[in-house]
């Protein structure tokens, strides 16, 4: 593997994390905080996530061989 193959596989994996992580958030706070906008933050959390998610799967389209 290449120096940016590895970087790559890097950032993959940091952002898999972090997608994770705020799924764990955005679980815990709708069910843990209900009748105070939860639904609300729960969306949000979500949302930003999903966009985290469009640029996970673009790191996946990129050929590592061809860094």
């Amino acid at each position: 593997m290449s120096r940016n193959s590895d970087l790559l596989y890097y950032v993959r994996n940091e952002l898999k994390s972090i997608i994770n992580e705020l799924d764990s958030i955005s679980d815990g706070v709708r069910n843990d905080f209900q009748g105070i906008g939860n639904e609300k933050c729960a969306d949000v959390i979500n949302k930003v996530n999903s966009e985290y998610r469009k640029a996970l799967n673009k790191l996946y389209n990129i050929d590592a061989s061809k860094l």
